[in-house]
């Protein structure tokens, strides 16, 4: 696993204790999914990345 979806991974696993966002994410198909999961680990890098 790449570095981007292990921190897109403990982003998700964050956001699945608020309440109703499960429901919402599974509402949304799998590809989409991927795609956020993409897109929020590499902004998530990216930030660190910038912030050193």
């Amino acid at each position: 696993m790449d570095q981007t979806r292990r921190v897109a991974d403990a982003v998700l696993a964050e956001l699945e204790t608020r309440q109703g966002f499960r429901e919402w994410w599974v509402s949304i198909d799998p590809e989409t999914q991927n795609q956020i999961l993409e897109a929020v680990g590499t902004a998530a890098i990216e930030a660190v990345e910038n912030s050193e």
